[in-house]
């Protein structure tokens, strides 16, 4: 499979081969679900909490009576979950969401994200994407004039400040580093954008 190369007047200046192995390999429903479904946890806060009855502040002391009041035996005082104020039984603590996943599976599920957009047509290959300062109208801009309107995530081999901040203040573009590339980011945009040189980046770091 080859692509063209545009530049950001949408006019081909080129054609380049894609790695089939990366972007020809059978598609994995099963382990696409299974890597997104650990990145949506993976960021799951975990910091949902509430108190017990040993938590609860207050006395312990036994309200009335075990006999001869004629109201139902009670123990723990106020405390007890029973009552107002006391404490929660069986609520939520902090706890960590995180699911491993084996490394062979997170790049199994990345080769198959890569072909389904690879087959559906919704990789773009720029010879170059640089932009002189932090404009989110010249990106937006950009971005519509080779054909995107829609989400976008823009893969780049290094950290570029003027992109990265002209890209957050545009709600349907996302600028991605290499070493952070994930299932779940290439499944939620509809259009991929390499770059010719973050392209060949990936396919030295995720290529057989």
């Amino acid at each position: 499979m080859d692509i063209e190369i545009i530049n950001t007047d949408k006019q081909e200046v080129g054609r380049r081969e894609l790695d089939s192995s990366l972007f020809q390999a059978k598609v994995r429903g099963d382990l696409l679900h299974t890597c997104v479904v650990a990145h949506l946890a993976s960021i799951r806060r975990g910091t949902s909490s509430v108190k017990d009855r040993s938590m609860v502040r207050g006395s312990g002391k036994k309200l009335w009576a075990q006999k001869g009041t004629g109201n139902a035996r009670v123990g723990a005082g106020k405390k007890s979950p029973l009552w107002r104020g006391g404490g929660v039984v069986f609520g939520p603590t902090p706890r960590d969401y995180t699911q491993k996943v084996n490394k062979k599976v997170k790049r199994a599920a990345l080769t198959s994200a890569l072909s389904m957009k690879a087959s559906n047509g919704a990789i773009l290959l720029l010879d170059k994407l640089e932009l002189e300062s932090v404009s989110s109208k010249n990106l937006a801009s950009l971005l519509r004039n080779i054909g995107i309107e829609r989400k976008a995530l823009i893969i780049v081999d290094q950290e570029d400040t003027n992109l990265s901040l002209s890209a957050r203040n545009i709600p349907w573009a996302k600028v991605q580093r290499i070493d952070s590339l994930n299932v779940y980011d290439i499944m939620n945009h509809n259009n991929i954008v390499f770059t010719t040189s973050s392209l060949e980046k990936v396919e030295e770091r995720f290529a057989l």
